[in-house]
């Protein structure tokens, strides 16, 4: 599990949502794990890709020539549902039909492909600490 602090972390400039705002939290962890992703060599291509009715891809990008499709799941650190909890049988199939939808809208080329998840846990600042965020990346994820 890797710690990032916003002020060594240009992508958590943004002040971690301190209300319960679903989206506003999503879209801050999603920011996070982009960079984090970027930072590990990752190159994004494309991010919140929805296919109609079906779901959404947070991110997607390249990891060498590996194709990789990244969930992410953000919660607070008082939380009661782990971000674990989350990937549930209905969200998994949602997944699959949203990488469907996008190979048949794109011509790619890719070694292998790939769906990782990425974990982040928001920790407002409650100390001198300062605001930060635990990430937890996972790698090759099971839909199946």
């Amino acid at each position: 599990m890797k710690k990032l602090k916003n002020s060594s972390n240009p992508a958590s400039k943004l002040k971690t949502p301190k209300q319960h705002h679903n989206q506003d939290l999503g879209l801050w962890g999603e920011n996070i794990a982009r960079h984090f992703l970027a930072r590990k060599g990752f190159r994004m291509i494309d991010a919140r890709f929805r296919v109609h009715q079906q779901g959404e891809i947070d991110l997607i990008g390249y990891d060498q020539q590996d194709l990789v499709f990244v969930e992410v799941k953000t919660r607070h650190a008082k939380h009661q549902q782990t971000a674990y909890e989350a990937l549930t049988p209905h969200k998994k199939k949602a997944l699959l039909a949203s990488i469907d939808g996008f190979l048949a809208r794109h011509e790619l080329s890719y070694d292998g492909l790939r769906v990782d998840w990425v974990i982040v846990t928001a920790h407002p600042a409650d100390s001198s600490d300062g605001d930060y965020a635990t990430l937890d990346h996972v790698v090759g994820v099971d839909l199946y």
